[in-house]
C-alpha cells in the first residue's frame, strides 16, 4: 500500500464528510490507497452508516467519544499501512483537476529522501521562529513517524500539534515542502 490517507471527522457528515470523501472518489486513483475515516465522538448522525457503506478502500476507526484532532489523528496514524500518510481535514474537498493531479503533486518532492514532509499551506510560527506546513493537508513519509513519533498529544484538542512537529521534523534531519 502506498497511501494510507487518514480524515479525522466530529459530527459534520453532511457538510464536510461527505462532500470530501466523495471528491477523493471523483478526482483520486484510490487503487493503492487506503481511506482512514476516524470517527470520534460522532454519536448517532449517521457517520458509521454512511462509511461503512462505502466499502474498500474505505476504512472507518469508531471512538466513541470526542477525541480531539490530536488523538483522532494519532489513531488514524497507528492504524494506517501506506509508505505515505496523508493527514486531511474532514472540510477539505479535491477540486476540479486531471485525475489523481493533486496527490501526484504532494508524493513528487519525495523523490528526494530528506524529503519527509509535503504540505499546501505554510505560515511562520514565532513559537519556533519558522514556517511550518499548516496540517489540513499534509503527506509525511511513514518513516518519519516511526523516527520522531506521532503527534504530541499535550496540544490536545488540537492546536499547535502541527509546527510541533514541523520543529522535531527539522531538528531530525528532514526537509519539509510547501508545495
Amino acid at each position: 500500500m502506498k497511501f494510507s490517507i487518514c480524515i479525522p471527522t466530529h459530527r459534520h457528515l453532511q457538510d464536510a464528510l461527505i462532500p470530501c470523501l466523495q471528491s477523493l472518489q471523483k478526482y483520486t486513483n484510490l487503487t493503492d490507497c487506503e481511506v482512514l475515516v476516524v470517527a470520534n465522538g460522532c454519536g448517532n448522525d449517521f457517520t458509521r452508516e454512511y462509511v461503512e457503506s462505502l466499502g474498500a478502500p474505505f476504512k472507518l476507526i469508531w471512538l466513541d467519544e470526542a477525541a480531539g484532532y490530536t488523538k483522532a489523528t494519532n489513531v488514524g496514524i497507528q492504524a494506517a499501512q501506506g509508505e505515505y500518510i496523508l493527514l486531511l481535514n474532514n472540510d477539505c474537498q479535491i477540486l476540479e483537476s486531471p485525475f489523481n493531479s493533486w496527490l501526484e503533486t504532494l508524493v513528487a518532492p519525495m523523490a528526494d529522501p530528506s524529503v519527509g514532509m509535503v504540505g499546501i499551506h505554510e505560515i511562520w510560527s514565532e513559537e519556533i521562529k519558522a514556517n511550518f506546513i499548516v496540517f489540513y493537508c499534509a503527506l509525511i513519509r511513514r518513516s518519519v513517524f516511526e523516527s520522531i513519533g506521532v503527534l504530541d498529544e499535550i496540544f490536545s484538542p488540537g492546536h499547535g500539534e502541527d509546527i510541533d512537529f514541523c520543529a522535531r521534523v527539522t531538528r531530525a534531519g528532514y526537509k519539509y515542502v510547501n508545495i
